[in-house]
């Protein structure tokens, strides 16, 4: 676009040059105008452009930040559930187990006494006769 506007004013004052060399002048600046504008136009341009890069860039770095923000927190959480049960069970395990072992130690102590009080009784007996 920017060349054939080039081209048509060039054109233009090639024609007019004809006429007279201030008329060249004219155009000239007026080219030179039309050109400084463009070229202020891209400068806008390239800046909005650099600045919507970098903000779509801040944007997918905050997306990425609170995907893994809230991926880590859910295996926190996850892992400190499977922490809390793995516990509960090993609670468990370990109070049965006391209890069994108790249970076995009290059953050999009543054995014992019994045994000790059965032989007791028999000792009597036989002491008496």
């Amino acid at each position: 676009m920017i060349v054939g506007v080039l081209f048509i004013l060039l054109t233009t004052v090639y024609v007019q040059a004809q006429k007279g060399e201030i008329l060249v002048r004219d155009y000239l600046g007026f080219i030179e105008q039309i050109m400084k504008d463009k070229q202020a136009e891209a400068v806008v341009n390239i800046s909005e452009q650099r600045h919507q890069s970098a903000d779509a860039g801040k944007n997918q770095l905050r997306e990425f930040y609170l995907d893994k923000l809230f991926e880590t927190k859910g295996n926190v959480e996850q892992h400190k559930e499977d922490y809390l049960i793995q516990l509960e069970e090993t609670k468990k395990t370990l109070k049965e187990k006391d209890l069994k072992e108790f249970e076995q130690q009290k059953a050999n102590e009543l054995r014992n006494e019994t045994e000790q009080d059965v032989e007791e009784y028999l000792e009597e007996l036989l002491s008496e006769k």
